[in-house]
């Protein structure tokens, strides 16, 4: 298991649909399997990964979720005091359910649904490109629809927390270990890392990129050119 918290103000407020956090790559994949292994890998990735867009076949191959639908939790605060303590967190001290609070993430409509994890990433899990706006249900079932601003946005003035757990990629040894069979991923990166990764849209700027390196993917050094001193 690995997992990773990220905490702060965006400097900039944005839609939830502009944010995506996964994987993007400058360059092919490389010694990619059969493509029935693609298509079962993908299917269960999409199981587990809300709103996932991919393609791995690319030029450019990506593999990327909304943020807002893909981390496991979701705390907002007024301020870095009434934000979760990451130190909190790391020690165990502090629930999923402790670190996932949603009534400030936009207008009145999520704090009346008063949703939890499972919920949140459920109600956001289809979320379109670029959705006019966003619609709900209210107590008794019948069709909400909020236009405001404020009510599908990253509020620049608020404090995230947003955390990340999986077991699927273990960096020790650079493999993914699902439940069809375990992959070396270094075979396929192609010397290009796997990263902690949040961005705006597919091709857009980055807000944070912490890079996975391992020596499998570095270079085989040359025995050519050897010599004595």
């Amino acid at each position: 298991m690995t997992a990773n918290y990220v905490q702060g103000h965006f400097k900039k407020n944005f839609k939830f649909f502009e944010i995506l956090t996964g994987q993007t790559f400058s360059q092919p994949l490389a010694n990619l399997p059969a493509s029935f292994l693609i298509k079962t890998g993908l299917a269960f990735l999409k199981g587990i990964a809300p709103g996932l867009r991919t393609d791995v076949l690319g030029d450019s191959p990506y593999l990327l979720t909304p943020l807002i639908a893909a981390a496991q939790t979701v705390h907002v605060a007024k301020s870095m005091e009434e934000a979760p303590s990451l130190r909190s967190i790391v020690n165990g001290t502090m629930n999923d359910q402790e670190i996932e609070n949603t009534t400030l993430l936009g207008g009145s409509m999520f704090r009346e649904m008063n949703m939890n994890s499972s919920k949140r990433r459920k109600h956001f899990k289809n979320m379109n490109d670029n959705p006019p706006f966003h619609s709900a249900s209210t107590t008794n079932n019948t069709p909400m629809m909020n236009t405001t601003n404020d009510t599908n946005t990253f509020d620049k003035n608020l404090v995230y927390t947003f955390g990340f757990w999986q077991d699927l990629f273990d960096p020790a040894d650079y493999c993914a270990h699902l439940p069809f069979g375990s992959f070396d991923l270094s075979r396929y990166m192609n010397r290009q890392p796997m990263c902690i990764k949040t961005q705006i849209g597919i091709d857009g700027p980055l807000l944070w990129n912490v890079k996975l390196w391992h020596k499998k993917l570095l270079p085989v050094p040359s025995e050519e050119g050897g010599g004595g001193m």
